[in-house]
């Protein structure tokens, strides 16, 4: 679960953590997540459960434990104000690496409108989220959209490059494109851990693509 709890501390520094403090049980809970000790954030969180941000960090706690389908559930319909995005993106990104991908679109689909700090993580895992829906088309867009976001860190643009890319191979009729994304994806970042991949499916793609020129070899480089 080393992803999930790189995930969770992902959402630790985007939040506000100071907004948890609603109670003394709800701003415990919060100390022990931020401590790393997720089963004690965990335990803290539901003797105060009913108020919405003991809910918010039971869920990160549960989701840095690696219980995604319970991380979900507990903010699923919470209102937590103006933290509702961030508990829309852990419910999303929560569903996303269960295998739920259909269920995370629409909580990641309000993130991403929603605007702020939080709508940059939301973008990119909304194409992650369609894309492992099959969606394609809605895939390939939403990884474009994210990537013109300003402030997106170099890796969300690799991240979507590489989305936009399997979109396009699984689009009906594009495989000239998907095989020209492919090489486009492994020439220009490969040391991201999906180069060999993309070049493996560019490959079966059997599309006869004109030799790389000196300037792609020299970025590769």
């Amino acid at each position: 679960m080393k992803f999930a709890h790189f995930a969770v501390a992902a959402l630790i520094l985007l939040m506000p953590q100071f907004a948890l403090a609603a109670s003394e049980a709800a701003a415990q809970a919060g100390v022990w997540l931020t401590a790393g000790k997720a089963g004690e954030a965990e335990a803290a969180a539901r003797a105060c459960d009913a108020e919405p941000q003991c809910r918010l960090v039971l869920a990160r706690a549960l989701f840095a434990q690696g219980k995604l389908k319970e991380a979900a559930s507990a903010v699923s319909g919470a209102d937590l104000g103006q933290l509702s995005s961030y508990a829309q993106v852990l419910q999303g990104e929560a569903l996303l690496l269960s295998g739920d991908g259909a269920g995370a679109v629409e909580p990641l689909r309000q993130a991403a409108a929603a605007g702020g700090p939080a709508s940059l993580r939301a973008s990119t895992l909304l194409a992650d989220a369609l894309l492992a829906s099959r969606e394609f088309a809605a895939a390939r867009q939403a990884a474009l959209r994210a990537s013109a976001l300003p402030g997106q860190p170099a890796e969300a643009h690799a991240a979507m490059a590489w989305v936009g890319a399997q979109a396009l191979r699984g689009e009906p009729g594009r495989e000239q494109e998907a095989a020209e994304a492919l090489r486009n994806f492994w020439l220009q970042h490969p040391e991201h851990p999906a180069a060999e991949t993309a070049r493996s499916m560019q490959r079966e793609l059997a599309i006869p693509l004109p030799e790389p020129s000196g300037r792609d070899l020299y970025l590769r480089a």
